[in-house]
């Protein structure tokens, strides 16, 4: 298993890779991860995640890091862009 992690409030919390269908950057202070299940989605909350798609693109880079290494390295740190920041991971329904 494989997973990207988010460093919020001084501890990492994980996101398993399978899970993610799809990443959309919804404004400057949310991000969607959309799950592949179809019903849910890992809302991502936080500060100065850019006014495009800077932060959706630093998560999907990750994504691309944690898959293409080997299975002893299970988990891939979001490096978001400078001044960015994840203050909370939540699940909702779509």
């Amino acid at each position: 298993m494989k997973y990207i992690s988010f460093l919020i409030g001084g501890k990492y919390q994980y996101v398993l890779l399978s899970s993610i269908a799809t990443v959309i950057q919804t404004a400057t202070t949310n991000v969607n991860l959309f799950m592949v299940n179809g019903t849910h989605k890992y809302v991502l909350t936080g500060t100065n995640l850019g006014t495009g798609v800077e932060s959706a693109q630093a998560i999907q880079a990750a994504m691309f890091k944690a898959a293409s290494t080997g299975w002893t390295n299970a988990d891939m740190q979001v490096t978001l862009p400078g001044g960015s920041a994840i203050t909370s991971v939540a699940v909702a329904t779509i």
